[in-house]
């Protein structure tokens, strides 16, 4: 199963009032037609713009992404999430993870930058609710010249709070207004340091990473074509991880053939951490079946499942998990 890139739908340009970034005016608010129309066709959507817990028809609108068949989050300050009954009646609607944003992982910083007092902990605290209640969460933190050289220490507290991945995204001059911008935008030569620091933060703590707004000079380079390392999981379990990882040192790719194996599930999970840059599983994934909840998310490092041998078991094993308990 590959998953599509994720499609980002702006639903509202409301913001909580004294917020100090900006976003763009929409001419006007799409209704839940509109949303499930632009999330047609897309594995996964983000719901986005300013606040989308402002709307109040936030859950009719995730059930109609639900409805068209896309996986939805949303991105969100936080402040309205911070309770498991603020949150139930979104999974109930269709929710599958959220992107919660921290500048900062010291409270002042964030509440600063994002111009709301009690921000910092507000967020912390939803990661912490929504993790709690199954739900995945990304930690995007907007980098700024104040908070530039925290970077690091503020990917370590996402990982502490139970945050899965961490998405970093340089500030743009549109979205500060004109008398801010020499005191909040970085200077791309000054992050070289923080962001290889915060980089290795996020090996460190096995956090997915991605970014935006990075020049090329910033960003990993991608990785050479080369055909991917193909392997069957046979044998014994140790003297496989021990191939796996030498393997790791030459091949970017890892394509998996076989996974008729006692330990398919711990074997996955631990090439998936082994260095190389993707991960895919592409063979009968029958044996997979009987794998649990919780082995199965264990799992979502795999870059990508595409099975050989295609049953109704199969094709449920792959759909997208349903939203979580309330």
């Amino acid at each position: 199963m590959s998953v599509a890139p994720e499609a980002a739908i702006e639903v509202t340009s409301a913001m909580r009032p004294g917020a100090r970034l900006r976003v763009p005016r929409l001419h006007a608010e799409p209704d839940a037609a509109r949303v499930a129309e632009a999330a047609a066709g897309h594995a996964a959507v983000l719901l986005t713009g300013g606040e989308p817990t402002l709307r109040a028809d936030l859950p009719r609108l995730l059930a109609a992404c639900a409805e068209a068949g896309a996986a939805v989050r949303i991105r969100t300050d936080g402040l309205a999430l911070g309770r498991a009954a603020a949150l139930a009646p979104l999974q109930r609607a269709g929710l599958t993870g959220l992107r919660v944003l921290l500048a900062s992982a010291r409270r002042d910083a964030h509440d600063w930058l994002v111009g709301l007092s009690g921000a910092a902990t507000a967020a912390s605290r939803a990661v912490r609710v929504a993790t709690a209640a199954g739900l995945p969460v990304e930690v995007e933190i907007p980098i700024a010249r104040p908070t530039a050289p925290l970077l690091a220490e503020t990917v370590n507290v996402a990982a502490r709070l139970g945050a899965s991945a961490v998405h970093l995204r340089l500030l743009g001059p549109a979205e500060v207004a004109p008398d801010d911008r020499v005191a909040l935008l970085a200077e791309p030569r000054l992050l070289v340091g923080p962001l290889a620091d915060a980089r290795r933060a996020a090996g460190r703590a096995d956090l997915d990473w991605t970014d935006a707004g990075l020049p090329s000079s910033l960003s990993p380079p991608p990785p050479p074509a080369t055909d991917p390392l193909q392997v069957a999981l046979d044998g014994a379990p140790r003297a496989l991880k021990v191939a796996l990882l030498r393997a790791a040192a030459g091949a970017p790719t890892l394509r998996v053939i076989d996974v008729d194996h006692p330990d398919a599930a711990a074997l996955l999970r631990e090439a998936a951490r082994m260095g190389f840059r993707r991960v895919e599983v592409r063979a009968d994934l029958s044996p997979l079946v009987g794998l649990t909840d919780d082995e199965l998310r264990r799992l979502r490092r795999i870059d990508a499942f595409e099975s050989t041998a295609p049953s109704p078991e199969v094709d449920a094993l792959l759909a997208p998990p349903p939203p979580g308990p309330p």
